[in-house]
């Protein structure tokens, strides 16, 4: 079965002030677009707002909560 929106979830630890919450970004058809992440106990989790197909790009940023990247 396909998931034409995935789940899109980055495995990341912070052993200092923890994962602050991030935006991932998704390159997909030539469109670059942000999504939200939200913090979660193994790292970072989002869901595309729109349909993906073909090749798909996604980089994130991550940040802890004292502001390091």
């Amino acid at each position: 079965l396909e998931v034409a929106q995935p789940n899109i979830t980055i495995d990341a630890e912070d052993t200092g002030s923890g994962l602050a919450p991030s935006t991932i970004s998704i390159t997909n058809n030539g469109q670059t677009f942000d999504v939200p992440a939200t913090v979660t106990r193994r790292g970072l989790r989002a869901v595309s707002p729109r349909a993906l197909s073909g090749r798909v790009d996604v980089t994130a940023e991550i940040r802890d909560n004292a502001g390091n990247s």
